[in-house]
């Protein structure tokens, strides 16, 4: 799997643009951000085949939280891999 399709290419804003392009330019980074995330939630459960499991949601959720911060999409797509056997 390509992770790097998933990176946001968009800058995170200065804090010196002002308080009202700030803010716009802050929410267009995180709503990237969530779009490139349901898009590699998609991607990743259909790879590991729990696109039609009824818990998929709760899975990619779990993964999400337990390796997100550390490992990135990889180190998720690595707990659902795990996961997934269980399943």
């Amino acid at each position: 799997m390509d992770f790097t399709k998933y990176e946001n290419k968009l800058e995170f804003p200065d804090a010196k643009l002002g308080p009202d392009v700030y803010r716009q330019k802050r929410t267009e980074c995180y709503l990237e951000d969530y779009r490139l995330r349901d898009i590699f939630k998609k991607d990743a459960l259909e790879e590991v085949g729990l696109t039609n499991n009824p818990k998929a949601a709760k899975i990619f959720l779990y993964a999400w939280e337990q390796s997100h911060s550390e490992g990135g999409y990889k180190g998720v797509f690595n707990t659902l891999q795990d996961l997934a056997e269980l399943f």
